[in-house]
């Protein structure tokens, strides 16, 4: 396979029309398929991309995310721009910002031809947009060289090819060029947190080490976790070669996830089983360097312990258990602070003065989530913050069901509303406790309050009060799903939980229910 034994790489060819028709008859991008193929790959060209029934834009990034390798070819015309995009830009410019995005290998080829090829020279519209394309291009780390004629090129993309992969026994590994990505798209307004990046990054930067570096990022629900996890790998993904996400909720699906990771690397064939698929890969991690797995939103401990890679490489883990000691080292994640706060809300509310958006951070106790919402709310409705304000106080479930965004599965509100559903269910006892608490001041409430007054509480909270260590276990499935911050002698609810929580009761108790 052209010094490559491994499955072929799908290699995307970003090119403006021109340099598909010059020089005729072996054109500029002739000769790069061809060396794409000579490599052993496969040229993946949008000219050849069937009609969808969706916009340009869409079916263009679906296009370069779908394939292994980016290969751009730069010449001196800028190409068509994307509709409605603000500022404008070209198709090749939004293909490589894709692919940049995506953690793809990015071979980019500069042309440098005076002679012969007028086409190339004869855009002015977006002469300056193209010449801030190439100088851009021309200053990034990535993998890039010039040629003057197409038999020139073909030379440098073959070459470049041949160097990008290399293989690992009969499976193709990742090299400096190539690499294996899934994570979910970056947050493009990602803010604050640079006390816990620098602190998780350093850890994760112990030197080399036999055994995984593995920790473990834990706090409430809407508090930033998968964020931070999906931010540390596009800022570090260059650090790796492989970068796999676990989406780790329901442990039953983690298997498959792994098992595509290694069908992803040529481990294993789609045909085989599950568990023969996942052993290949934990020797493969046993084996080698430079790999990232993050597991998302795995909240216990014992049953994700099975599926951790052993090896010279790096673990994240999301999870509302604070529970990783002997497993993970733990890394804590708390609201934002003030200034971290403001500047969330005004990237998705610009329009927020600096104490409107103080006012806003406050009501909603800095979590990032809520403020997300609030700030994206806010910009859409153009409602003023003294009317949100009043709408928090008096219907906290409405308004923070409104302005969900599009990289989270569900608002606030549905999900702190589900977490309840589950406690009503499963530990009525723990409701009635964050109930109670919901209408009490938002600081620490002592313990004693419940255990003390065990003949004002409503069955069966009265019961597991009255009891030190059903009370002990209790306070522990709190601390567990991170309901409440829980220290030796009291908790403290986030006050948007209680106003959530009071919110709830007064509806139910409207509704007939009994009280707490």
């Amino acid at each position: 396979m052209g010094g490559s034994q491994g499955r072929p790489l799908r290699v995307f060819l970003s090119h403006t029309s021109e340099l598909r028709r010059h020089p005729a008859g072996a054109s500029f991008i002739d000769k790069v398929e061809a060396a794409v193929i000579a490599a052993g790959h496969v040229p993946v060209d949008m000219k050849h991309w069937s009609a969808e029934p969706h916009p340009p834009v869409q079916v263009c990034r679906e296009a370069v995310e779908s394939t292994d390798v980016y290969l751009g070819v730069l010449g001196f015309r800028y190409g068509s721009t994307v509709p409605d995009h603000h500022p404008t830009v070209s198709y090749t410019e939004l293909e490589f910002d894709t692919a940049h995005r995506a953690g793809k290998p990015l071979l980019v080829f500069l042309l440098d031809t005076t002679e012969g090829h007028r086409e190339l020279f004869a855009e002015v519209e977006h002469a300056r947009e193209q010449e801030a394309f190439r100088r851009r291009v021309g200053q990034a780390r990535i993998t890039r060289d010039t040629a003057t004629s197409p038999d020139e090129l073909a030379t440098l993309v073959e070459r470049a090819l041949h160097k990008l992969t290399v293989t690992i026994g009969d499976s193709p590994a990742t090299s400096a060029g190539l690499r294996v990505w899934r994570v979910p798209p970056r947050n493009q307004v990602f803010t604050g947190r640079s006390e816990v990046f620098a602190v998780l990054r350093a850890a994760l930067e112990q030197g080399e080490r036999a055994v995984s570096v593995i920790h473990a990022l834990h706090g409430m629900g809407g508090v930033g976790k998968t964020a931070l996890a999906i931010e540390y790998a596009h800022c570090h993904g260059e650090d790796y070669d492989l970068v796999w996400w676990v989406p780790s909720e329901d442990p039953a699906m983690i298997p498959a996830s792994l098992a595509e990771c290694a069908q992803s690397i040529g481990l294993a064939g789609t045909s085989e089983a599950v568990g023969v698929a996942v052993a290949r890969l934990h020797t493969f991690f046993h084996d080698h360097d430079r790999w990232l797995i993050c597991f998302d939103n795995a909240e216990d401990p014992a049953t994700l312990l099975e599926h951790l890679p052993a090896g010279p490489g790096h673990v994240l883990i999301t999870s509302r258990n604070p529970n990783w000691e002997g497993i993970a080292d733990p890394v804590a994640l708390d609201v934002l602070g003030r200034g971290e706060a403001v500047t969330l809300l005004q990237a998705r509310a610009p329009a927020l003065s600096d104490t409107e958006a103080a006012r806003v951070a406050a009501a909603l106790d800095r979590l990032p989530l809520a403020l997300t919402q609030a700030g994206a709310y806010l910009a859409e409705s153009g409602m003023d913050t003294e009317h949100y304000l009043r709408l928090l106080d008096s219907r906290a479930r409405e308004i923070t069901a409104r302005g969900r965004p599009a990289d989270y599965p569900t608002s606030l509100a549905a999900s702190w509303g589900l977490v309840f559903d589950h406690l009503a269910d499963d530990e009525p006892a723990a409701l009635q406790l964050l109930t109670i608490g919901a209408y009490l001041a938002p600081e620490p409430i002592p313990f004693s309050l419940f255990t003390g007054h065990t003949d004002l509480l409503p069955d069966p909270l009265a019961a597991v009060a009255g009891d030190p260590l059903a009370f002990t276990d209790l306070t522990g499935q709190l601390r567990r799903r991170a309901l409440a911050r829980i220290d030796t002698d009291s908790l403290t609810l986030h006050r948007l939980v209680q106003a959530l929580l009071r919110e709830r009761h007064d509806r139910e108790h409207d509704n007939g229910a009994d009280a707490p």
